[in-house]
């Protein structure tokens, strides 16, 4: 992939590890990427998905996380690989590096599900005309993208000006789930810390509102510290990642 990105590996393990954590990503064991691009009666393959990797191309079923900074991103994906790899809230402007977590699908080292992170839209005019452009290439690069809101923000307005340029196709919105984190924090707040049927009955609306203004029907109420909405985010992802995959015979 020759975008001006680094990869750069947070964390790297079998996928089998992440399977005890969440059976849902069982049908990306031993699979192969379609990376090919029909045209007319043939098929070519195209180099969305690879990158270079300890001087190597690797293939990667990605996973990519868009979000403002503050919504969560790195503790999201913290709690779906089960370790503190992704620093939390951490700022670096006009990074090149793409951070991620690998999981090798199957006996070799070609082929990896991949949980990925770019600093956060809305940390500056000049520094969101770079991120944006990178979001855009990483898109079409991501068999899945998680877009991450907050639960307790009431203005959406920047989110929906990035979500418009980046998803302006109903197939593109398909692959999208939208995560609603701090799902804790919205009103009114309960004082056991976990989110309350009170909580959830406003959540309800929430959801609605949100697929209105998106577009995606897919929106998962979640708490990355409760660990909350977690286990439905995966099976939401799963099930877009497994449409991407084949046995690899």
């Amino acid at each position: 992939m020759d975008d001006g990105l680094t990869l750069y590996v947070k964390s790297k393990s079998n996928i089998s590890v992440l399977i005890q954590r969440f059976s849902a990503f069982s049908g990306l064991k031993n699979k192969a990427v379609w990376e090919y691009d029909i045209h007319g009666e043939d098929l070519s393959r195209h180099n969305r998905f690879r990158w270079d990797y300890s001087g190597r191309q690797i293939v990667m079923l990605q996973t990519m996380f868009i979000g403002k900074s503050g919504y969560g991103k790195s503790s999201l994906i913290n709690s779906i690989i089960g370790a503190d790899a992704f620093q939390i809230d951490e700022v670096k402007a006009c990074t090149k590096e793409l951070d991620t977590a690998l999981f090798r699908m199957g006996q070799d080292e070609k082929t990896y599900l991949a949980f990925s992170d770019l600093p956060g839209v809305g940390e500056s005019r000049m520094a969101d005309i770079q991120y944006r452009k990178w979001y855009r290439d990483m898109v079409l690069s991501s068999s899945c993208v998680v877009y991450v809101l907050r639960a307790d923000q009431r203005d959406f307005s920047i989110d929906e000006d990035v979500f418009s340029e980046l998803f302006y196709t109903e197939e593109q919105k398909e692959n999208v789930v939208i995560a609603l984190n701090f799902a804790d924090k919205i009103e009114p707040i309960s004082r056991s810390g976990k989110i309350s049927e009170a909580q959830w009955r406003v959540l309800e609306d929430k959801i609605e509102i949100i697929r209105e203004k998106f577009g995606v029907y897919s929106v998962i109420p979640c708490c990355a510290k409760t660990g909350e909405g977690i286990t439905e985010l995966i099976s939401e992802i799963a099930d877009i990642l497994d449409l991407c995959v084949y046995d690899d015979d």
